[in-house]
């Protein structure tokens, strides 16, 4: 395939180039984030499956390792078998993942963002809220901006 698509070509000619091409590297850190996540999630090491999500600063850990005790205890362990459809777009990303949840067969695609030199998938992404909920951190910003009425 890469004779086919001239990417050996390429990089005989600018090897620099495609040692630090993002898209070489990106997709590869990208499932990895992705597979380490469910791999704490199925161990139970929540502590440690957040340290794969962008939170902001004001994010509350307990509540969040709490809601995924409580995911975890509802969809048991999570079997990544594939994930496909990376698409790198600055510093966000998606990913399509196929999994087996409860011994049934399901898609989703997972949101990310670059931090550093790495990825981390975006809250929503890894816990999708209800229509009409909002994510812990973005209730808890509205409420802080709210004024007395007076």
């Amino acid at each position: 395939m890469n004779v086919l698509l001239g990417i050996d070509r390429i990089a005989e000619a600018t090897p620099w180039l495609v040692e630090t091409s993002p898209w070489r590297e990106d997709p590869l850190a990208i499932e990895e984030t992705i597979r380490g996540f469910f791999d704490d999630f199925n161990r139970m090491n929540y502590d440690r499956c957040l340290d794969h999500v962008a939170m902001g600063g004001q994010a509350d850990r307990g509540r969040l390792i709490g809601l995924l005790r409580l995911a975890r205890y509802y969809s048991g362990a999570i079997d990544i078998q594939v994930i496909t459809n990376v698409c790198v777009s600055d510093s966000c990303a998606t990913a399509s993942v196929d999994a087996m949840v409860r011994g049934e067969a399901t898609r989703e695609e997972l949101k990310l963002v670059k931090t550093g030199t790495g990825w981390k998938l975006l809250w929503e992404a890894v816990m999708p809220q209800p229509p009409g909920e909002q994510a812990p951190t973005e209730r808890r910003a509205r409420r802080s901006k709210k004024q007395p009425a007076g």
